[in-house]
């Protein structure tokens, strides 16, 4: 676990974990590193963050747009771009078949494309259980 709060680190050290670090995104002036002020400005009201280019609200907005469960979504009440779609609908199916199935090729189901997250292979009877991942705005709810 990580923390950017400069603040939260100097007024509450026993708070931060011992396996945990701090986050800080410092820039040298005049042969000092400094943590730089940042201005935000969000619904409205202007923020200014010390260390703010390591901030929960910097680093959400800009990099936590990876791998959502949809194609728009809203981070910090700002539409946000997003980069990939988690397949995050699971389904199980069941099915004999003699040939081992690709785990890297989808599968074409009645409610989608299925990506393999996990396979089970009976080998005396050939009884396939296959765990699918399905894109969640492909699937009709």
């Amino acid at each position: 676990m990580f923390t950017p709060d400069v603040d939260f680190v100097l007024t509450n050290p026993s708070e931060i974990a011992e396996d945990g670090f701090a986050l800080f995104g410092a820039i040298i002036d005049g042969g000092e590193y400094v943590l730089p002020y940042t201005n935000f400005n969000m619904e409205g009201i202007n923020l200014v963050i010390q260390n703010g280019f390591m901030s929960w609200l910097y680093l959400h907005t800009n990099f936590y747009v990876y791998d959502l469960p949809a194609s728009y979504v809203y981070i910090n009440n700002a539409p946000s771009p997003v980069y990939g779609i988690l397949r995050a609908k699971k389904h199980e199916i069941k099915y004999p078949y003699d040939l081992d199935p690709d785990p890297q090729k989808l599968i074409l189901t009645s409610v989608g494309n299925g990506q393999i997250e996990k396979i089970s292979i009976n080998l005396t009877t050939r009884k396939n259980t296959v765990t699918l991942k399905y894109d969640t705005e492909t699937i009709e709810s």
